[in-house]
C-alpha cells in the first residue's frame, strides 16, 4: 500500500504541561508547524481535548504499526500457515484505506 501524502512524523503535543488549557496542538516535531488542534468546548473537557490531541499526535506511529500488521497477516496467509486472520487483515486494510492509503 502507498502511504497518504501527510506530514511525516514524529508529531508532538503542545500545551502547558500539567495545566488545563482550552487548546492542545499536535505539531510536527522538526518544523513545529501545527497539524491539528483539539479544543475544549462546553461539552468537551480539557482532559478529553488532551487525549484527542495525543491520539492525533500518535497517528504516524499508529499507521506505520497497522501497515506492518496488515503486511504480516497477508504474509502469514500466503506463506501457507494455517491461521485464520482474514477478519484482522481486512479490518487493518479498511482502516488504512480510511486514513488515505492506496493499494
Amino acid at each position: 500500500m502507498k502511504a497518504p501524502n501527510t506530514t511525516p512524523g514524529p508529531w508532538r503535543i503542545k500545551g502547558e504541561e500539567g495545566m488545563p488549557t482550552d487548546c492542545y496542538i499536535a505539531s510536527h516535531v522538526r518544523g513545529g508547524e501545527a497539524i491539528a488542534e483539539a479544543r475544549t468546548t462546553h461539552r468537551l473537557r480539557w482532559d478529553e481535548a488532551r487525549a484527542n490531541a495525543q491520539a492525533i499526535a500518535a497517528l504516524p506511529e499508529l499507521l506505520e504499526a497497522l501497515e506492518k500488521c496488515h503486511a504480516f497477516f497477508r504474509e502469514m496467509q500466503t506463506g501457507g500457515y494455517a491461521i485464520d486472520c482474514d477478519h484482522e487483515a481486512d479490518t487493518a486494510r479498511a482502516a488504512l484505506l480510511k486514513a488515505g492509503y492506496t493499494p
